[in-house]
């Protein structure tokens, strides 16, 4: 999967959005809080490829969202995007 964007949620500045995708399809998100210690140290950014180990999925006002609770950093690319996407909120 591939991190598109990172950025503060509007209500709170302890939860990060993020938007991933799979080259084909993206999803919206965020990160489990326990997670945000890589983005402020810098060892994730947008473009940076991972490996989602465990995930939470739930439906908030028919959109589909995904909680990256754990996952494996594969290759930090702050340049290019991969591939071609599609919504796949709904």
């Amino acid at each position: 999967m591939e991190l598109w964007s990172l950025f503060p949620m509007a209500r709170t500045h302890h939860s990060l959005r993020v938007i991933i995708s799979d080259g084909i399809h993206f999803f919206q998100g965020m990160l489990a809080t326990q997670l945000n210690s890589f983005v402020s140290m810098g060892k994730i950014d947008r473009g940076t490829i991972i490996r989602v180990k465990e995930c939470i999925c739930s439906a908030v006002n028919g959109k589909r969202y995904v909680v990256a609770v754990e996952w494996v950093c594969i290759h930090v690319c702050r340049s290019t995007m991969v591939g071609l996407t599609f919504c796949h909120s709904h």
